[in-house]
């Protein structure tokens, strides 16, 4: 908490404990009593307030009925659930309704809709089409039973633990985020029949090319070559490959995710934070089989407040961060068992915003980064004990006592180095990296981004310099030797840096290539809402996307059936 001396007394300059200074103490911060209103904030759809102090009131809300992504002709609905209604062009016409959701495909092609006749949600003006498989798939069970460590969630299933052994070596000094393509058959994803069940010769995917790319049942403009579907919608359930619904409502504020593998090979869940603060946050995972197909959705994390950013570590779990004032902390998840814990990685409680990992120092096994959303928090480096890896189970690595805490202190002359002390770093945060955001870690060489001066920071892990350069209004901006170096640090078959634009309204899936050439690939057309979220599917066959508002999760795949060749960065404002 800062106080400033104001003739004789003192002055709290962050009341409520938001990350951003009050306005009598030289801060931007529009009304410092209320934790959810301060510059960058996103605005709480219907509380009739400016949450991000622009001067206006819920702009990016649908309409004026909050979450309500088709149906929002009212004011008195916030979700789609608090509209009853009659369902139409589906095989259940004329049965009661709550969501297009509840109404089945019509023709075999479009899903029906639904027309509210209740509150006053009274109108839906388009389809949502939900593709039928042209064959039966065969699909894994939506809740298997899941084994897990005696710390496993009152929800799961407290079998027999799976294992959880520390890799015998280091993994590859690939990027996580990095597909490895693989021009072999395409998958067969549930998708639209026009996906080839063989990779064609011919390269069609065309990033940038919007051309004819409106998609009016999506409300997105797609670049030439391109398909996709929504996924999700939040407070609703998540439609599964075989017909059936989720048991669990898809959580709203759908915010930061990552891709994690199952550990038996078949399949990967795209692993989802929820930004809902007052305990309401959390993590949920989107269930997919070998092909792409949705095949489950379950909350793994609940109870936890305005998770945010995150990070995925080394041995395939999740870690997602609270950005909840000064009581936020770090939780480890585990989708393919069901385990959580909140880990050790910080020491005392934060804002916490990202998380990434170098574990190619010569020195230790891994060192684990996290950034904090302050004007004067400070970047933490935090080593694991030594016995932390000699366990035997990677649980243990982020959870063991006797790690190192260390803080970022960069110098005016280029140079930086590592402090014990937490006060240091913070000076040399809110001098030169005030709100950290975004981070990311390509063989050796670290970038984070700074909110508050719009600047990219790239750390050297290998020696002991840095450099900072304008993003100007964010990445989309972004200089185009700044790109270069991300491109060349990750390696690989990088031709396209994959992006979201900072976090304003700007609902677009941007590109930049090494030449500073850059597209949008996926145009919001009709949302006004933050894109986040941003990964690959393990094959880099699907490229997914959540829009935050509707709390949607897009999919999205090459109709040449090829994989996307590129890397996403993790360095995104937020």
């Amino acid at each position: 908490m800062l106080f400033v001396c104001n003739g004789g007394g003192y002055v709290d300059c962050d009341a409520d404990n938001d990350g951003d200074r009050s306005l009598n103490c030289g801060g931007t911060d529009c009304d410092d009593n209320d934790p959810n209103v301060f510059p960058d904030s996103q605005e709480i759809c219907g509380d009739d307030k400016d949450n991000n102090c622009d001067g206006q009131i819920d702009e990016g809300c649908f309409e004026q009925g909050g979450y309500c992504v088709r149906h929002q002709i009212g004011t008195a609905c916030q979700t789609d659930m608090d509209c009853g209604g009659i369902c139409l062009q589906g095989y259940k016409a004329g049965a009661v309704c709550a969501d297009d959701l509840d109404c089945p495909p019509y023709n075999g092609l479009d899903r029906g809709y639904c027309r509210f006749a209740a509150k006053s949600c009274d109108s839906s003006p388009a389809a949502i089409p939900v593709p039928l498989p042209t064959t039966t798939p065969s699909h894994e069970p939506s809740s298997r039973p899941i084994g897990a460590p005696s710390a496993v969630p009152s929800h799961f299933p407290t079998s027999s633990p799976a294992p959880n052994p520390v890799p015998s070596s280091k993994p590859s000094s690939q990027p996580t985020e990095l597909p490895t393509p693989k021009p072999s058959a395409a998958p067969s994803p549930g998708v639209p029949s026009s996906v080839p069940s063989s990779a064609p010769t011919r390269v069609t995917y065309v990033p940038g090319d919007l051309t004819g790319g409106y998609r009016a049942d999506l409300g997105l403009t797609l670049s030439r070559g391109l398909q996709g579907r929504r996924l999700t919608l939040g407070g609703s359930r998540v439609t599964l490959a075989n017909g059936s619904r989720s048991t669990q409502t898809f959580h709203t504020k759908a915010d930061g995710a990552g891709v994690i593998a199952k550990a038996n090979g078949n399949g990967w869940y795209y692993v989802s934070n929820s930004e809902v603060g007052s305990s309401g946050g959390g993590v949920g995972a989107i269930e997919f089989n070998a092909a792409g197909e949705v095949v489950g959705y379950r909350r793994i994390l609940t109870g936890t407040s305005r998770n945010c950013g995150g990070g995925r570590t080394y041995w395939g779990t999740w870690v997602t961060c609270e950005e909840n004032g000064g009581s936020g902390r770090l939780y480890e998840v585990d989708p393919n068992t069901g385990y959580t814990q909140q880990i050790r990685a910080v020491d005392v409680g934060g804002n916490w915003e990202s998380f990434a990992y170098d574990d190619q120092d010569p020195d230790v096994p891994a060192r684990f980064y996290i950034t904090e959303d302050w004007s004067y928090g400070a970047l933490v480096r935090y080593t694991p004990a030594p016995a932390a890896f000699l366990t035997g189970n990677s649980y243990d690595i982020l959870n063991t006592a006797g790690g190192t805490y260390e803080f970022l202190v960069l110098h005016a002359n280029g140079t930086y180095s590592w402090s014990p002390s937490r006060s240091v770093g913070e000076t040399s945060a809110e001098t030169y990296y005030p709100n950290a955001e975004g981070i990311d870690i390509f063989n050796r060489q670290m970038f984070f981004t700074s909110k508050a001066t719009k600047t990219l920071v790239q750390v050297d892990l290998a020696g002991n310099t840095y450099s900072i350069t304008s993003t100007l209004s964010g990445q989309f901006n972004m200089e185009p030797d700044q790109l270069g170096r991300i491109l060349e640090s990750a390696g690989g078959n990088n031709d396209v840096l994959y992006f979201c634009e900072d976090g304003g309204s700007d609902s677009d899936i941007h590109g930049r290539d090494a030449s500073g050439k850059y597209f949008t690939i996926v145009e919001g057309t009709d949302y006004s809402t933050e894109t986040t979220g941003l990964t690959f599917s393990p094959d880099g066959m699907f490229l997914y996307v959540a829009f935050q508002g509707p709390s949607s999760i897009f999919a999205f795949w090459r109709e040449d059936g090829l994989p996307f060749s590129g890397m996403i960065a993790g360095t995104k404002y937020h």
